[in-house]
């Protein structure tokens, strides 16, 4: 037997031109170049689209996006709670009042004395009674608002209406009670304050206000 041997391999034609591949760096150069012009022209879209909602909504508050949202989650509306959000949002950031004087129109209440309450409060409890909202506004007239996105015990409005007010020590020269409900619920309603009438003075909106 003959010795093992690597020239069986010497004929093969294994040898081939290496082509070493130098990357270049100016492809990258180009591309920062593309995406800088493309980011510039975006921004200048997104600069001008909120310059003009911002005047559009100005007396709302301003563009929505001026806002810092970390505590406040403004997509949700399944629930009432969500819908106390959103007022509660609306009246404490607003510096016209404009908003809440169409919403409540208290009589010998200005736009200032609606903008930027003095007290703003949510889930108020006593005595087994628990308002949604209450609210202090700048000339010192309360509002009790309680949001009623179809509950059916409406009745019970009325008694912690009286609860918070005695609750607040306020007189009833200076405590305003409303009641946010849907389209649906109005004539339901009417009775319930038909029966009740002359004991609060309550004002109610449907859903399609907002």
């Amino acid at each position: 037997m003959k010795n093992s041997s690597w020239s069986i391999f010497d004929n093969w034609n294994y040898k081939a031109k290496e082509k070493i591949f130098y990357p270049d760096w100016h492809i990258f150069d180009s591309m920062v170049s593309t995406l800088s012009s493309f980011y510039k022209k975006k921004c200048k879209e997104f600069q001008s689209l909120h310059s003009k909602w911002d005047k559009e909504f100005k007396l709302y508050g301003g563009e929505p996006s001026n806002f810092n949202w970390d505590n406040f989650r403004p997509l949700r509306l399944t629930r009432e709670e969500d819908w106390s959000d959103w007022l509660i949002h609306l009246m404490s950031e607003s510096q016209t009042g404009y908003f809440s004087s169409h919403l409540f129109r208290i009589e010998n209440t200005t736009e200032d004395d609606y903008s930027r309450p003095s007290y703003v409060d949510r889930e108020v409890s006593y005595k087994g009674r628990r308002a949604d909202i209450i609210i202090k506004w700048n000339n010192g007239i309360y509002s009790h608002v309680e949001i009623k996105i179809g509950d059916e015990n409406l009745t019970k409005t009325y008694d912690t209406a009286e609860v918070m007010r005695s609750y607040y020590k306020v007189p009833k020269s200076k405590w305003y009670d409303f009641i946010i409900i849907l389209e649906s619920q109005v004539e339901d309603w009417v009775n319930i304050d038909n029966r009740k009438k002359g004991e609060k003075r309550v004002r109610f909106c449907n859903d399609t206000f907002f």
